[in-house]
């Protein structure tokens, strides 16, 4: 089906007070995926106004409603039925910096954030409470190896072999990858930050020193690698996993002592809820630090999270999640030459739902690029 014959069924979707399943292939008649379809456009509705066109981008479309826009995915079969439909994030295209951190404020458990333009942080909750953030400690990595860079200790191609010491568990690739493959400095921060790839993470990290990672984010001493993190987070060493928790940094730096001779376990075998007392603990101050730091980077064009690349001149973006943590950072490049830079975390009190941290995300986002500039 044509791409106006998909642009016209959302367009019905969207506007109609009433639905028929006829609009709907078998298989998702089947699925009962029409209710939840229309459950899940009312509730946009009501907390988003009305629509007001539908604009076709190259592989999707963009839902505008009257307080926001939604990228949607539609898919049609042979008789025009809707066949597959995905809504993604809506982006709040109304309200105030102010108001989006207030939203993030509110939320359940503990959370951070930070708006920084030209450097300067204008609007701030929370900035100098350490807060788990996951993969975004990727950043605090990258930046200590720039530094090594830049002081002569490392080249960006230099070649260096993977050792077994190194590998670690997904996300990534590189812990299927064999002894002794050789990649550069380079490449390894660029699966660091674009596939977060964990055993380029403690690639680097040994590369660079653990010491030298400290000293940029000294929230986290002693500061983790993954697969310290990983043998800590399995079922089988709990009591590990209590003399960290109970001990002072110098005490946790002789435990890993002993944890460096230990097997990575198999995700299998990870703690119920992957504990997520072991984590990294950085403060939105610091990761601003970090993409302050490294923003220029060539690492940071392969992937932009969920940042659209097309309204800024450059994006800079690590996330970090797990069941009850989010963290989005970025710095951004505006196309009026001002630099912005947001953080925010969210620690919850329980299994989290990452679309309450990323509606008020993408919001701010829009606010920074409107042409009026900032709205306060």
């Amino acid at each position: 089906m044509s791409f106006a014959d998909q642009g016209a069924a959302l367009t019905r979707l969207f506007s109609n007070q009433s639905f028929s399943d006829d609009w709907f292939s078998t298989n998702m008649r089947e699925q009962d995926m029409p209710t939840v379809i229309v459950r899940a456009i009312g509730r946009l509705n009501r907390q988003y106004g009305n629509l007001k066109g539908v604009r076709r981008e190259p592989d999707h479309f963009i839902v505008t409603l009257e307080r926001a826009e939604l990228p949607v995915y539609i898919a049609l079969d042979p008789q025009g039925r809707i066949a597959g439909l995905l809504l993604q994030t809506a982006t709040p295209t109304s309200g105030s910096l102010r108001s989006f951190v207030e939203a993030i404020a509110a939320l359940p458990g503990q959370t951070a954030c930070l708006i920084a333009t030209d450097d300067d942080v204008h609007h701030g909750h929370n900035v100098d409470l350490p807060l788990a953030v996951g993969s975004a400690m990727k950043l605090a990595v990258l930046q200590a190896v720039a530094l090594a860079v830049d002081e002569g200790r490392l080249q960006w191609e230099q070649v260096c072999p993977l050792r077994e010491e190194d590998r670690s568990l997904p996300s990534g690739i590189l812990q299927d990858w064999p002894v002794g493959a050789r990649l550069t400095v380079e490449s390894l921060a660029g699966l660091m930050i674009s596939i977060s790839d964990n055993t380029a993470t403690d690639f680097l990290l040994r590369l660079a020193g653990r010491a030298a990672v400290e000293a940029v984010a000294p929230s986290c001493r002693p500061f983790l690698t993954t697969r310290e993190a990983c043998i800590l987070k399995a079922a089988a060493h709990a009591g590990l996993r209590a003399e960290w928790l109970e001990g002072e940094t110098e005490a946790r730096r002789a435990l890993l002592v002993r944890v460096a001779g230990l097997e990575v376990p198999a995700m299998q075998d990870m703690a119920p809820g992957n504990a997520p007392e072991i984590e990294w603990f950085l403060t939105a101050s610091e990761l601003h630090r970090h993409l302050c730091a490294t923003r220029d980077l060539p690492v940071f064009r392969i992937n932009a999270g969920p940042v659209d690349r097309r309204h800024w001149r450059r994006v800079a973006f690590k996330g970090g999640s797990e069941a009850n943590l989010l963290n989005l950072s970025v710095a951004l490049g505006g196309e009026d030459g001002r630099e912005h830079c947001v953080v925010a975390t969210w620690n919850g009190l329980e299994e989290i739902n990452p679309e309450h941290l990323m509606t008020p995300f993408l919001g701010i986002l829009h606010a920074l690029r409107s042409p009026r500039g900032p709205v306060e």
